[in-house]
């Protein structure tokens, strides 16, 4: 995470293909950006994500003090009711997502399908991140998603990719799906491939509300309790 004191960085999309183009390829960064005036309100207003980050996280670089002092956690039903909202929205749209592209017709697009099936499982990415660390994410990359949720989730594994090249293929279809429907209009996935995709978005989806659901039932105990 970059805490820094103007807006040339604010987009992490560029940084992270900055560093990536800079070191031939080598350094894929994962990165979460504020500005310094953004993050000092939001401390100000009790940010709990940033005061759990910048308390338990270690610390690599600092240049002067101008961030400041931190708060405690907060800890109220209200928090809590704020978390379970935005979990069960997040997950009513992948579920929605993931739904549609199970819908039988009769003229299928499989480039579409792999579209909704990485909404789908974004939106579950969405919610992971928020029950977890109460983190409203600005950037919506699949690959960027996945990695935030692989540090407090093993989910992740489900859609990453195996060895073989129909399933690295499978992943790289789900992550460029926008991409590949507007630039290569002539590529066709077979429909088997897009039915093995969508039904380890199903897995995905499935796992990741069991999870949520273990996370919240300890954030409810501990928000309630206090």
């Amino acid at each position: 995470m970059l805490i820094i004191s103007h807006d040339q960085v604010a987009d992490p999309k560029i940084f992270m293909n900055e560093v990536f183009n800079k070191t031939q390829e080598q350094v894929s960064l994962y990165a979460i950006h504020y500005t310094l005036n953004e993050a000092n309100n939001k401390i100000n207003y009790g940010c709990n994500f940033l005061n759990r980050v910048l308390r338990e996280d270690t610390l690599l670089y600092s240049e002067d003090n101008r961030l400041k002092q931190l708060g405690s956690y907060l800890y109220h039903p209200e928090v809590f009711l704020r978390i379970q909202k935005h979990w069960n929205k997040r997950f009513e749209h992948a579920r929605y997502f993931e739904e549609k592209s199970t819908i039988c017709e009769d003229n299928p697009s499989n480039q579409g399908r792999y579209l909704i099936l990485q909404q789908a499982i974004q939106q579950a990415c969405l919610g992971l991140i928020y029950v977890f660390w109460e983190y409203q994410s600005s950037y919506y990359s699949l690959p960027y998603l996945l990695h935030l949720c692989e540090q407090f989730s093993d989910v992740p594994k489900i859609i990453y990719p195996k060895r073989s090249f129909q399933s690295q293929q499978m992943y790289s279809r789900l992550c460029h799906a926008q991409y590949n429907l507007n630039e290569k209009i002539q590529e066709n996935p077979s429909e088997s491939d897009s039915l093995k995709a969508e039904h380890l978005t199903y897995k995905f989806i499935q796992a990741a509300r069991k999870e949520a659901d273990k996370k919240l039932e300890e954030l409810k105990k501990l928000h309630l309790k206090n």
